[in-house]
């Protein structure tokens, strides 16, 4: 291909910016991390600049289906990678600023909880794709179906598969509210060290995932039960927890508490709230927890 005259690239790298934001939000929902999303936003450009436009018929056609199989790639690396990793694996948040640069004031913000974020990251790649796809990107299934490079029907089996797994963690806006006052209840608790109180909050088979990423303590495996995560969270406070100091701030899209120690930030508590906290999710991985350290406007 000859090179492209200055007015050219200029053109082609505009088309790219008019799609860069659903791109970004589309990598970041498939790999996790902020740093995997933007290497794939990264590759998908490069690839794109590469290209000469009389050969693509739809430029923003080309764009979803180079950046959705960059992160189908991606993906299958990352897995045999996570084999290795130490403790769980849990998706990076992101500040408020961050998620503005994601999505709309009014779109469908739960769709970036960590929850949901947690949920979508035990689809299979496909699945999660399809998912993606049509509720991020609004595709009809011919158009999953060219970049999936799958049958329509597949593409609607993958979707509706996807929508079913996830439903309970898509509250409506009556729910909404009430669990966001849910989880205040509880973080205010956490923060009091009311343990008596906050185990009233936990469902029975609630869970307490944490991802050190071997770097920082963690716990390794899931802690399961209320009589144990409620054991875990009191040994923690009378340990470590009582020491630090707490600043309520907004994760994608949703309360949250972080906890600062004489070194900075240690960790961002997340939770997913139905009629009672059910997961605990406590993200301590230095490399997940850059956005909070450096964006103190997230903190209020």
């Amino acid at each position: 291909m000859p090179a492209l005259s200055e007015n050219e690239t200029a053109y082609q790298s505009s088309l790219f910016s008019t799609e860069r934001r659903k791109l970004r939000s589309l990598a970041y929902r498939m790999l996790g991390t902020i740093d995997d999303a933007d290497d794939a936003l990264q590759e998908t450009f490069l690839k794109f600049m590469g290209q000469d436009l009389k050969d693509i018929k739809s430029p923003s056609a080309w764009l979803h289906k180079t950046c959705t199989n960059v992160c189908l790639d991606t993906l299958k690396s990352a897995y045999r990678t996570r084999v290795n990793y130490t403790g769980c694996w849990l998706p990076e948040p992101i500040t408020s600023e961050v998620l503005h640069d994601f999505a709309d004031p009014m779109e469908r913000r739960d769709q970036f909880s960590i929850a949901m974020m947690h949920a979508m990251d035990n689809l299979p790649p496909n699945e999660r794709a399809a998912f993606l796809l049509a509720e991020l990107l609004e595709l009809n299934y011919r158009e999953i179906s060219d970049i999936l490079d799958k049958p329509e029907g597949t593409c609607r089996q993958l979707v509706f598969r996807a929508r079913h797994r996830l439903e309970k963690v898509r509250p409506n806006i009556r729910q909404k509210q009430e669990q966001r006052a849910l989880a205040d209840r509880f973080f205010k608790a956490l923060v009091a060290g009311e343990i008596e109180a906050l185990s009233q909050l936990i469902a029975e088979d609630v869970e307490f995932w944490a991802d050190g990423g071997g770097k920082v303590s963690a716990a390794i495996n899931v802690i399961a039960s209320s009589d144990r995560v409620t054991r875990l969270i009191a040994g923690f406070w009378r340990k470590f927890w009582s020491k630090l100091e707490y600043r309520f701030v907004e994760a994608n899209g949703e309360t949250a508490l972080l906890s600062i120690g004489p070194q900075g930030v240690e960790t961002i508590i997340c939770l997913e709230v139905d009629r009672s906290v059910k997961r605990i999710f406590a993200i301590r991985n230095p490399d997940k927890l850059k956005l909070f350290a450096l964006d103190e406007t997230a903190m209020h």
